[in-house]
């Protein structure tokens, strides 16, 4: 699933158990709630909280392809680069309503706060590699010199990075305006350069949720929620015998 945004907050507070699985619903109830009045797909939820000092994540992800129809469809490349803005701009309204009304339920104070951030995740990646192309295609000097193309392997990188987080539809449709849009401006072909596979672990695989205590026990709580669903006939890992909120073994 294509990760579109993360609420992130790292605070120097601790809790009990009992304190962790109460957060947790509230967590759950908030995350449903934002999710599913700021974005204009079905979504997944991962609440996770890691301990040591607290921190909470919750992870938003689109429920199967369609994230770039969702935001006006990509005919075109300014349709595609404007959606990727409209999601963007739904990731930070998310993740900075989801933090801050967090902190109130939780009883969590400024002064706990070690890190709080707005990570808006796949689109942000695409959009910020796109933008680097942007700015190397303004350099129209004949010798570019190796800094230019170090940057430009360093953009499609990136570009790469971000592409490979969306469903294969998706990212077939954002290729190939990509290419067609970008490439007669660059000295150098850009699909071959797109098309290479692409070695890196997503932080929402590391942090995501993982089926035992032993693989993580920094980790505490752990909820998997959808919008497309009520909330409360849902259940961890999608096993019904399995209590909210208790790690399964």
């Amino acid at each position: 699933m294509t990760t579109v945004a993360q609420a992130y907050l790292h605070t120097s507070k601790n809790g009990t158990d009992a304190e962790l699985a109460e957060w947790g619903l509230r967590a759950e109830a908030l995350a449903y709630e934002i999710a599913s009045s700021v974005f204009p797909m079905e979504v997944e939820l991962e609440i996770v909280f890691q301990v040591g000092s607290l921190i909470s994540r919750s992870l938003v992800k689109k429920i199967g392809a369609g994230l770039l129809a969702a935001y006006g469809g990509i005919a075109i490349y300014p349709d595609f680069k404007n959606g990727l803005l409209e999601a963007i701009a739904d990731a930070r309204t998310f993740s900075g309503a989801f933090n801050e009304r967090f902190m109130s339920e939780a009883g969590i104070k400024a002064k706990d706060i070690v890190a709080r951030q707005r990570r808006i995740e796949t689109p942000g990646r695409i959009n910020r590699a796109l933008d680097r192309l942007e700015n190397l295609e303004r350099n129209t000097s004949a010798d570019r010199g190796l800094r230019y193309h170090q940057e430009l392997h360093d953009a499609v990188t990136q570009l790469q990075w971000g592409l490979s987080d969306l469903e294969h539809s998706d990212r077939q449709q954002a290729v190939q305006l990509i290419v067609e849009y970008h490439e007669p401006r660059l000295p150098e072909p850009l699909l071959p350069q797109l098309m290479r596979p692409v070695a890196w672990r997503r932080e929402d695989e590391e942090f995501g949720l993982v089926e035992s205590a032993a693989a993580r026990p920094d980790i505490k709580f752990l909820a998997k929620l959808r919008t497309d669903e009520p909330l409360r006939s849902q259940h961890l890992l999608e096993d019904k015998k399995t209590e909210r909120g208790k790690l399964k073994h």
